[in-house]
């Protein structure tokens, strides 16, 4: 059985790491104790360096060995306690010193019998806490006891906290997408947004994302470094930097999209892979081969169709880096570009039910 130093810790000083406290949910007992003001519930209360505390009686006179208890009604799992020595308010009479100094067995019930976990020792004053760590316990009750004391016969303690401290994990998942098909098939295609959760308990810093189509010669692959803090729990969807400027059709390739950052303790959840549908093959261009052609082009500001059937058409028209910069339905007497557009290449997509078409636009004002 290892004998482990407690840590010693003052009084306001280290949390369990923000836990929660598992003993305020417990039943505490003692195999000899008084009740009231001294009594084990003391243990659990959540008041500290208070006026009272609960001891347990550990001298011959007591039934032996003695032992303090915490009961749960239902399985708990915790790897940490720590205990409180009475606290500075509390004035002892004369020869009554009340802080244990010593060492206790630490044990837990199986179901059927009570099993040693370790030897805690503690060389304790008043206003101090004790903190002992160790492997994962489940369990409905722990206990110390098998007292072996170097002072403070019948021992007092202020407040007893468990808790299950986690480990700090790095773990950050890509957990969703989604793809815009910006021109469709011709010139530059597509958008990636990535969603990215934190599934760590530490916060996650400026995380690399990275994408790639299967295309021949292959799209990308595309790594970004996004300056960004992640909370533990927290997820986002970001925007990839890169917008792919591939020529081929995509429908029917593989996307390939992945998370990187320092430590991940899981790299299973870090990509996603998926086929792309949607882009390409059915953009018909507007230089008059298939039925339609834009005109003048370059152009003035002014833009007309020829061959444009007597049906309804959603347009859009985009600057070069994929923004949508106008949209709506297509004015039979043709469309005016706004008179501050820069000159400039610009992309313009035809829709109806039926049919998509797609092409440049060159402004020479």
């Amino acid at each position: 059985m290892a004998i482990l130093l407690f840590v010693l810790l003052a009084f306001a000083g280290v949390s369990a790491h923000g836990q929660q406290n598992l003993a305020a949910t417990a039943q505490a007992s003692a195999s000899a104790s008084s009740t009231g003001n001294f009594g084990p519930a003391n243990w659990t209360d959540g008041i500290k360096n208070g006026s009272f505390f609960g001891w347990v009686g550990t001298t011959s006179n007591f039934p032996q060995p003695a032992w303090m208890q915490l009961q749960w009604s239902q399985p708990q799992t915790f790897n940490c306690i720590r205990l409180f020595h009475p606290g500075t308010n509390f004035q002892p009479p004369a020869g009554n010193a009340v802080v244990f100094a010593g060492s206790m067995v630490l044990q837990y019930w199986n179901g059927t019998a009570w099993l040693n976990r370790d030897t805690l020792t503690s060389q304790g004053t008043y206003g101090d806490s004790v903190t002992f760590n160790f492997p994962s316990i489940t369990t409905t009750r722990i206990r110390l006891t098998h007292f072996v004391l170097n002072g403070a016969p019948n021992p007092g303690f202020d407040e007893w906290e468990v808790y299950n401290v986690m480990a700090d994990t790095t773990d950050l998942a890509l957990v969703g997408h989604s793809v815009e098909n910006i021109f469709g098939g011709i010139g530059r295609t597509m958008r990636v947004r990535m969603r990215i959760r934190n599934l760590g308990n530490v916060p996650v810093v400026n995380p690399t994302l990275s994408w790639k189509v299967n295309t021949t010669p292959e799209t990308g692959p595309y790594a970004a470094m996004i300056p960004l803090i992640l909370a533990p729990g927290a997820d986002t969807l970001i925007l990839h930097p890169e917008t792919t400027a591939a020529v081929q059709a995509l429908n029917g390739r593989e996307l390939c999209m992945w998370v990187r950052t320092n430590a991940d303790s899981n790299f299973a959840n870090d990509t996603l892979c998926v086929t792309l549908a949607g882009f390409g093959s059915s953009v018909a261009s507007l230089d008059g081969s298939q039925g339609l052609s834009l005109y003048p082009n370059p152009s003035l500001g002014r833009l007309q169709l020829a061959g444009l059937p007597d049906v309804v058409w959603q347009y859009a028209l985009y600057d070069m880096q994929g923004r949508r910069l106008m949209a709506g339905i297509w004015p039979e007497s043709g469309l005016d570009l706004p008179a501050f557009w820069a000159n400039s290449t610009y992309f313009l997509m035809l829709e109806s039910a039926e049919k998509r078409f797609g092409g440049p636009v060159i402004l020479r004002r």
